[in-house]
């Protein structure tokens, strides 16, 4: 007996010396793959910007500016080379860059609470995106380094330094939608009209960017000006440290938006969706153009670009998959995008397949049909439809829903008249705020900062007293009921699915609340509620099936 236990020892003792030596053999090389400066770094040099302020609106560095234009809504302006430009956005952004990454971080934490598995999360992070520096332009990584050098240092021990966190950052949106993960990617919808779908026969264009990571990272917003040293002078809707594009128009009447399509899991990075939309939107002057500067680029997940000409009157989308490319051209003067792809060569992918069926792609591609049936649009109807939280036929399917164009999760909505180079950009709360309008080329010509407040669109009254405030109040009752570590009022209960009866998710938190306490007939009777609404996904109906189950089988 006492060879067996001693042999037994030395197994376990060896078992975890290996784990060990894996462990820190793994450290070192995860230590040697990082990166805190790029190679050119020794030939570029830092001017240490400061900007001055005339007033507590505007930060100037030489020509360049940051004008406060409303609440949680910058205007900014820069021009020259790229690591000009990346040190004046730096400089110009620094406290509000240190703003937009805590929230980040305070979201991500919140998603991912166990310290050990953020710190698993960090390393596979640095390891996936290891040779994520050869798949970018020099250009682009010098504004990245540029604005990196003036980044907190708060982080550099719990991710890594500033460099390489703002490399991440970029690739933030491609690894959240590839890996699927709930609300951090959801369901973005855009779409562009023309000819005699508008008044005036001008092409308009409408999205919702709904690239979530919790409410305070949607509170800033930044319009951002370009005027390069080389290609077209563009605008793009953004955040503190973004120098990618998800939604943007440039000075030759083109637009860009992103969407994201349905991914195998990827095992490598290549270059950011951002990043290409970037490229386009800067050297692209037509939509030829635009599919062209798209093929030059690897990705490595799979999206969806909406690109439109005001100067061709006419739109389409570039499907990008990791091993594909295709271009859906539309068949009338509208186009729909919202998840799946639709041209020849890549709708019949299995993956899009399985997509199209099993989650809300297809039913807000349908709701978007209905809502511009037989009207020609303007830019007030454009607003209303990226507004519109209701599913099909009008039907109430409860605030947030997936489901819906507008899931009250937007970091902006935009709209774009390219052939005037018009744009409006909503303000907090999502897209239900106000709309302001600018005008790009009043903006590179230095006039009144592009701005005309008698053309914003405004703000939705009623849905802010109907929809948001009671959805807000909803969301902090779940978040309450679902972190509390003893028992709550019933009340509480009844007043957080009161505040959003059509919503299934209300009903499935007060589900798992009363099956966590042992109380399973309440549990399956909430459950059973969930299941009699608009459930989005067929993957969440599926499991709250299954808890159901799981109730009848406890009683």
């Amino acid at each position: 007996m006492k060879i067996i236990l001693k042999w037994t020892m030395r197994i376990i003792a060896a078992i975890a010396i290996f784990i060990l030596l894996s462990f820190l053999g793994l450290m070192i090389y995860f230590r040697s793959i990082k990166v805190d400066q790029p190679g050119f770094a020794s030939s570029l040099h830092p001017r240490h910007l400061r900007y001055t302020s005339p007033n507590d609106s505007v930060r100037l560095i030489g020509n360049n500016y940051l004008l406060r234009i409303d609440t949680g809504m910058y205007e900014m302006y820069v021009e020259g080379s790229p690591f000009e430009r990346g040190e004046v956005m730096g400089a110009l952004t620094a406290d509000l860059h240190a703003f937009q990454e805590e929230a980040f971080i305070r979201q991500i934490q919140k998603m991912v609470p166990s310290p050990v598995y953020l710190k698993f999360l960090k390393y596979f992070i640095t390891f996936f995106n290891r040779h994520i520096q050869d798949f970018i332009p020099r250009e682009n990584l010098e504004e990245i380094y540029g604005e990196s050098l003036y980044m907190s240092s708060k982080y550099d021990d719990m991710i890594g330094s500033p460099y390489m966190r703002i490399l991440n950052y970029h690739a933030a949106h491609d690894i959240g939608h590839a890996l699927q993960d709930k609300n951090f990617v959801a369901g973005c919808t855009s779409f562009a009209a023309w000819g005699d779908h508008t008044e005036g026969s001008d092409m308009l264009v409408g999205r919702n960017f709904d690239f979530y990571v919790g409410d305070e990272f949607a509170k800033n917003k930044l319009v951002v000006f370009m005027k390069p040293d080389k290609g077209l002078p563009f605008a793009m809707v953004s955040w503190p440290g973004m120098t990618g594009v998800v939604s943007g128009m440039n000075t030759a009447g083109l637009t860009v938006t992103i969407n994201a399509a349905k991914s195998n899991y990827p095992t490598e990075a290549k270059t950011p969706v951002s990043i290409v939309a970037r490229n386009i939107l800067q050297y692209a002057g037509s939509i030829d153009e635009a599919i062209q500067t798209a093929r030059r680029f690897d990705m490595f997940v799979s999206e969806s670009i909406l690109v439109s000409s005001g100067k061709e009157n006419k739109a389409v989308i570039i499907e990008k998959s990791p091993l594909k490319m295709d271009v859906f051209y539309p068949d009338s003067s509208l186009l729909f995008c919202s998840n799946h792809f639709q041209s020849g060569g890549l709708k019949d992918d299995p993956n899009n397949l399985s997509f199209m069926e099993n989650s809300s792609t297809m039913y807000r591609f349908r709701r978007l049909q209905q809502l511009t049936r037989g009207i020609q649009l303007n830019s007030s109807k454009v607003a209303a439809i990226l507004r519109d939280p209701y599913g099909l036929d009008n039907r109430h399917i409860g605030w947030g829903n997936e489901d819906a164009l507008n899931q009250l999760i937007a970091h902006h909505g935009v709209i774009f008249r390219p052939e005037k180079g018009e744009m409006w950009v909503s303000t907090h709360p999502f897209q239900v705020g106000k709309m302001v309008y600018f005008n790009l080329n009043d903006v590179f010509r230095h006039k009144n900062f592009g701005l005309n407040h008698s053309k914003d669109i405004p703000a939705d009254e009623d849905l802010m007293n109907k929809a948001v405030g009671p959805y807000l109040q909803f969301k902090s009752l779940v978040d309450t009921i679902k972190h509390s570590k003893g028992r709550v009022d019933d009340r509480l209960i009844r007043k957080m699915t009161a505040l959003n009866p059509n919503y299934y998710y209300g009903y499935e938190v007060a589900g798992d609340y009363f099956m966590q306490h042992g109380e399973s007939s309440k549990a399956e009777a909430y459950y059973d509620k969930s299941l009699k609404q608009v459930i989005p996904n067929l993957p969440d109906k599926e499991a709250i099936q299954r808890k159901k189950e799981s109730c009848q089988l406890k009683q």
